[in-house]
């Protein structure tokens, strides 16, 4: 499906109302995300695929529970925090506090 055609669904749906002023790219990862967790969402998040969702609708029953054990472990991953980002945040942080100190002495 492309990103239109799910916009068209979320406001056929009306699980969300898009507004003027709302971004419907943020309207559409917003959806998605929300309405592709446990049984009650209506979209299915295609395994292997980063950001490819489809109606749950039209996935065979067999592929959706194959793929529930792999989707666990790709939120784990997606969720923690890279150690890498963390480090680089705290030490540019720490140079910038250097900088100001030496600016104003």
């Amino acid at each position: 499906m492309s990103h239109k055609e799910i916009l068209q669904v979320i406001q056929k749906e009306g699980l969300k109302e898009i507004r003027s002023g709302t971004s419907p790219l943020a309207c559409l990862n917003a959806m998605l995300h929300t309405n592709s967790r446990g049984d009650e969402g209506i979209f299915y998040k295609v395994p292997g695929r980063m950001g490819v969702y489809t109606l749950k609708k039209d996935v065979p029953d067999g592929l959706k529970d194959l793929s529930e054990g792999s989707e666990e472990s790709s939120d784990i991953q997606s969720d923690s925090p890279s150690s890498e980002s963390s480090s680089s945040s705290s030490s540019d942080q720490s140079s910038n506090k250097e900088g100001r100190k030496n600016r104003w002495q």
